[in-house]
Protein backbone atom coordinates (compact mmCIF):
# COMPACT_ATOMS: atom_id res chain seq x y z
CA UNK A 1 0.00 0.00 0.00
CA UNK A 2 2.98 2.14 0.27
CA UNK A 3 4.07 1.94 -3.47
CA UNK A 4 0.32 3.40 -4.09
CA UNK A 5 0.98 6.68 -1.67
CA UNK A 6 4.56 7.17 -3.34
CA UNK A 7 3.15 7.01 -6.94
CA UNK A 8 0.79 9.30 -6.04
CA UNK A 9 2.83 11.65 -4.51
CA UNK A 10 5.53 10.95 -7.08
CA UNK A 11 2.91 12.06 -9.81
CA UNK A 12 1.65 15.31 -7.79
CA UNK A 13 5.34 16.36 -7.52
CA UNK A 14 6.08 15.95 -10.94
CA UNK A 15 2.54 18.17 -11.70
CA UNK A 16 4.16 20.74 -9.08
CA UNK A 17 7.44 20.70 -11.30
CA UNK A 18 5.72 21.04 -14.43
CA UNK A 19 3.35 24.17 -13.32
CA UNK A 20 6.51 25.77 -12.18
CA UNK A 21 8.99 25.14 -15.33
CA UNK A 22 5.68 26.56 -17.48
CA UNK A 23 5.66 29.89 -15.08
CA UNK A 24 9.38 30.15 -15.13
CA UNK A 25 10.04 29.55 -19.39
CA UNK A 26 6.72 31.83 -19.76
CA UNK A 27 5.36 28.87 -21.83
CA UNK A 28 1.80 26.42 -21.60
CA UNK A 29 1.78 24.34 -19.09
CA UNK A 30 -0.44 21.53 -21.19
CA UNK A 31 3.68 21.33 -23.22
CA UNK A 32 5.47 21.82 -19.89
CA UNK A 33 3.37 19.03 -18.50
CA UNK A 34 4.24 17.06 -22.05
CA UNK A 35 7.75 17.56 -21.11
CA UNK A 36 7.66 16.56 -17.69
CA UNK A 37 6.13 13.65 -18.42
CA UNK A 38 8.65 12.57 -21.12
CA UNK A 39 11.74 13.28 -18.81
CA UNK A 40 9.98 11.23 -15.98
Amino acid sequence: MTGVWALAALWLGLALVASLLSIWFRISTALSEIVVRILG
